[in-house]
């Protein structure tokens, strides 16, 4: 169990299992690289969708990095 979910309501069955999938840091990060790898593995790129891609992840890596020095997190 997730030390988030600690002072939740109990759950049962396929409720408890994607709260705490939802919670928990490393299940989430470990689905991020075997998704990440079946992409890489099963796509087609094209040079478009490539350059789309590209500039998609630049704007997106440009806002995480501003929003770090603005938002904190579980604090309050």
């Amino acid at each position: 169990m997730s030390h988030r979910t600690e002072n939740l309501p109990e759950l049962r069955g396929p409720a408890r299992i994607v709260r705490e999938l939802r919670y928990h840091e490393a299940s989430r990060q470990l689905l991020a690289f075997v998704l990440i790898a079946w992409f890489a593995i099963v796509g087609v790129a094209m040079p478009l969708s490539m350059a789309l891609g590209g500039v998609i992840v630049l704007i997106g890596t440009v806002a995480r990095v501003y929003a770090s020095g603005y938002i904190l997190k579980n604090e309050q």
